[in-house]
């Protein structure tokens, strides 16, 4: 995405819109892309990062799945994740690691994690060339949050606020039926 539509997306939110941004990752030539919601998600408290999650605990594994396709068990406390409580699972495939920033003017909540025995890998080349994923050095360790909501209020003129909500998922096909 341009950064001038980022930009529409923040002064949506701004006015009190609310807005869901699932960012899956998309590479070529090896390398994860950039999104162009970037900086407008660091505003939010929000970062994605260029990854693709791999879950290594077989019990959250699917039958004839590659690692990239997973059960997540681990909801955050927010409205939105109540239904997938009482799932209790949502499954995830080809998803990239979505995390709150610290110290952020806003508070966003991690929806989805992964387990412990997760990683964020960024050898995206390996990947792509079929080779078995393995922990690397600058991969990030489990458990790995995979989804953000915060909300955007910020105090307006006689103790108002205003401000929308952004919900950010870093996979769209944990949305399809067909998992």
């Amino acid at each position: 995405f341009a950064e001038e539509e980022a930009n529409l997306v923040k002064s949506y939110l701004e006015r009190g819109g609310n807005a869901l941004l699932l960012l899956e990752p998309a590479g070529r030539r090896g390398e994860i892309l950039d999104t162009g919601f970037e900086a407008m998600l660091r505003w939010a408290g929000i970062e994605v990062q260029k990854n693709f999650v791999v879950e290594a605990d077989t019990a959250h594994l699917l039958p004839q799945q590659a690692p990239i396709t997973f059960a997540v068990t681990d909801f955050g406390a927010h409205p939105i994740t109540d239904p997938f409580r009482r799932a209790p699972l949502a499954i995830f495939s080809t998803a990239r690691s979505v995390r709150r920033i610290e110290g952020s003017a806003f508070s966003p909540t991690e929806l989805f994690k992964t387990t412990g025995q997760a990683w964020a890998e960024t050898d995206l080349a390996g990947l792509s060339r079929g080779d078995e994923p393995t922990r690397g050095p600058g991969d990030v360790g489990g458990p790995v949050s995979l989804g953000a909501a915060v909300e955007t209020a910020v105090a307006r003129e006689g103790g108002r606020r205003r401000g929308g909500r952004l919900v950010v998922i870093g996979s769209i096909r944990f949305l399809s039926r067909q998992l």
